[in-house]
């Protein structure tokens, strides 16, 4: 199970939240998805990444970290229930979920450091990944995190530094990449 309340923060005053739907409570195409496909939309503004023989089940679901947890009420979090395991998983295999996050958007944190935070719990403990990347897909950032326990809600911060101006950057209604990779 994946949720993500991505807060994004620049510098001591500002802050935007370029995350839309962080909290899942927007389902226009419906709170379940029984094996959706690589790059299927699934709850608004996410959709499902995989490379790979193996299946899931994606839903709206109300298993969410508690007020005394988060310090607020979250309504829902994204599922991600494998229902089959690839059973020979090659170098490039991963699944997780991905936003697109609009030029104009991403103008807020453009050459800034931020901070994405979610909350997440996995049936398994072990190193987890979230990915940014630019519209070019020739600039990235990957960072590693770890479930410390399995099927505990864990916050999680990630610091990410400033994107370089280098690269193919879109600065208006194009869009970019934030991901988080299950790996």
């Amino acid at each position: 199970m994946l949720q993500t309340l991505p807060s994004v923060v620049s510098g001591s005053v500002f802050r935007k939240n370029v995350i839309r739907n962080g909290d899942m409570q927007v389902a226009q195409e419906g709170t379940s998805f029984v094996s959706p496909v690589g790059g299927a939309y699934t709850l608004d503004q996410w959709s499902y990444m995989k490379v790979g023989s193996f299946t899931h089940t994606v839903t709206q679901d109300s298993d969410v970290p508690t007020v005394a947890q988060a310090g607020r009420y979250i309504p829902f979090s994204y599922r991600l229930n494998l229902t089959a395991a690839d059973t020979s998983i090659a170098a490039g295999d991963f699944a997780g979920v991905q936003q697109p996050i609009e030029g104009y958007d991403f103008q807020l944190i453009a050459q800034r450091g931020f901070t994405a935070s979610l909350w997440v719990k996995a049936t398994l403990a072990g190193m987890y990944s979230i990915v940014f990347r630019n519209a070019g897909f020739d600039r990235s950032y990957v960072q590693n995190f770890t479930i410390n326990a399995p099927n505990t809600w864990e916050d999680k911060i990630i610091v990410v530094p400033a994107s370089p101006s280098a690269g193919t950057w879109n600065y208006g209604n194009g869009m970019h990449t934030n991901a988080e990779h299950i790996t």
